[in-house]
């Protein structure tokens, strides 16, 4: 744990011949590391409803 007042930073260091994709993959599964949901971006264009794409919406 390398956190400071700017934000959260964790550190794991990993053996030599330990599989980096496995460790990500198991953090992934097993932590709220990374959430996904679903999202429909609708917003009002020229006071008509429409689903944008995220570019669109930016």
């Amino acid at each position: 744990d390398e956190s400071d007042r700017d934000g959260i930073r964790v550190v794991i260091e990993l053996k030599r011949d330990t599989n980096h994709q496995d460790v990500l993959r198991q953090l992934y599964h097993q932590t709220a590391l990374q959430t996904n949901f679903g999202a429909i971006l609708l917003a009002l264009v020229d006071g008509q409803p429409r689903q944008l794409s995220l570019r669109q919406l930016l």
